[in-house]
Order: structure tokens, then sequence, then C-alpha cells
């Protein structure tokens, strides 16, 4: 019997019962699972039906401060360009198509966005021409902020190759921390004078790591899997517009976010500040 500590745990485990055709298919393993996810979302307890039905899966309304949208809504899509830098509804879904991970998806980004304190929409994408998931400032959910929005296939490859849940929970938290630039302001400080989406990247990825510090300064956490999924996307593009920053930046970016918030007992914004000033000197 399976018993994971964490979501993290229960993804990477899942992955393995479907491997050898065994415990995934299991109906009263997946509810057993989701009630654990259920009693653990204090205070609001997360009903997997209602996330789904009401909410369009990972559109769960949180609440949260109001934040000012800065004063040039002229985004482009973070993190990668989606063609005409405009997505509608109709071309995402609200599932996985796989039960099980929808739960434990729910539960991971419903605490991220609680930290980060943004409640953006988050959508499947499919992204089967080119692995990869984007964050974009279009509300494209009514009543959120923003919206996040998550390739099937990159889901998937982050599970094959061993990286697990932690790396998919990293993603999100990434998402996350470009809707914080998007309505902070952050992303136009960053981008100012910048030709590429260099600095923007790295910012998030501290960010990313930030999250995963604070939690690990009560619970121990090893991010490893996490770094190599972010080493692995790293780029030598240096004259692209999307250039994310070489695969040792994006590692060092995260990591002393990661650093930052174990150490340090500071609220996101703080974090962001200070991340701003780390992705100037990197």
């Amino acid at each position: 019997m399976l018993h994971p500590a964490s979501v993290h745990e229960f993804v990477f485990r899942k992955l393995v019962a479907k491997r050898d055709q065994r415990a995934c298919a299991s109906i009263m393993f997946r509810n057993r699972i989701i009630r654990r996810h259920r009693r653990n979302c204090d205070p609001m307890r997360l009903s997997r039906r209602n996330a789904l039905s009401t909410c369009g899966c990972f559109a769960i309304m949180l609440s949260s401060s109001k934040l000012g949208l800065a004063d040039d809504d002229n985004y482009q899509p973070f993190c990668a360009s989606i063609p005409n830098g405009r997505v509608s509804l109709a071309q995402t879904s609200g599932s996985t198509g796989d039960a099980a991970l929808d739960g434990a998806l729910i539960y991971e980004t419903r605490r991220i966005r609680n930290f980060f304190n943004v409640r953006p929409g988050v959508r499947i994408l499919d992204d089967s021409g080119s692995p990869n998931a984007f964050a974009i400032p279009d509300a494209l959910i009514s009543g959120t902020h923003g919206t996040v929005l998550l390739g099937s296939t990159l889901i998937q490859s982050e599970l094959m190759n061993h990286m697990g849940g932690l790396a998919v929970g990293g993603i999100v938290a990434h998402k996350c921390g470009h809707i914080v630039q998007f309505y902070s302001g952050i992303v136009n400080k960053l981008m100012q004078g910048e030709t590429t989406a260099r600095l923007v990247e790295l910012h998030a990825d501290y960010m990313a790591g930030f999250y995963f510090g604070v939690r690990s300064a009560s619970k121990e956490l090893d991010v490893k899997p996490f770094a190599t999924s972010l080493f692995s996307k790293g780029d030598w593009a240096f004259n692209d517009p999307r250039h994310h920053g070489t695969p040792q930046e994006r590692t060092k970016a995260m990591y002393a976010g990661f650093d930052f918030g174990k150490e340090y007992d500071s609220t996101v914004m703080q974090a962001a500040a200070r991340g701003i000033r780390y992705v100037r000197s990197a």
C-alpha cells in the first residue's frame, strides 16, 4: 500500500505504478489519494469533483489582495512564443485526461498560488509539436488574474525522465513567478534596455527557488530534480528574443532563490526585489 509523503512523491510513484500496470488502475487507490489531498487542503477543503466541474479543473478561485496591473499591458507570453501572442480558451483543456494526475496538479497548484498570493487560471495546452508551458497576462477564465498554460507533453516528459512531480511543481512555481511579474510591473523593469527575455526568465527561476526554499525551511526538500529540469531547458541563443539564460545561469538563479527562501523570513515581494538585484548582477 502506497502512502506518499507529498504530492511530488505521489506523482512519481503513480508513474512507476503505471509502468508496471498495477496500482494506477485501481479506483480505490485513486480515491484514497484524492481523499488525502482533500484533508491536507485546510482551511478550504479541496473537492476534486467541485474543482473539475465548477472551476474548469485548475481554475480554482483563491483569495488574494488586489494587484495593480502595470501600465504597459502589451506583454509577450513567457516562457515561449504563442502564435500571434494570443491563445483562446477553446485551444486549452481543463484536464490532463488522468483524474489522479489532475488531483495532484490541483493540490500543488493551489498551494503555489496561495504562496505567491496570485490567482491565475491554469489550463492544459496541447504542446505535442514542442513541449512547453506559458504564462500570459490574459485571463482566459472569468475572475482570475492571468493564465498559466501547462503543456500536456511537457508534464509527461518531466515524469518520464524521472524528474518527477517536484520538477512539475517547479514549473508551476516559475509560471506563477511570471504572474507576479505581470501584475507588479517587474516585467517592465527587467525588460528595460533588454533585447531578450533572459532577465525575466532568470527572475522567475529565482522565485521558483524561493518557493521551494521557504518550504524547505520546515521540511528538507531535494530540489535536484528541478535543477536538472532547468539545466536541460537552458540555451545559448544569446541573440534570440526568447533567450532564457544558459543552463548554468538557470540553475544558479534557482539555487540563489532557494537559499534566500530557506535562510531569511521574507515576503514574496521582498524576494522579488532581491531577485531583481540578483539577475542584474548575474
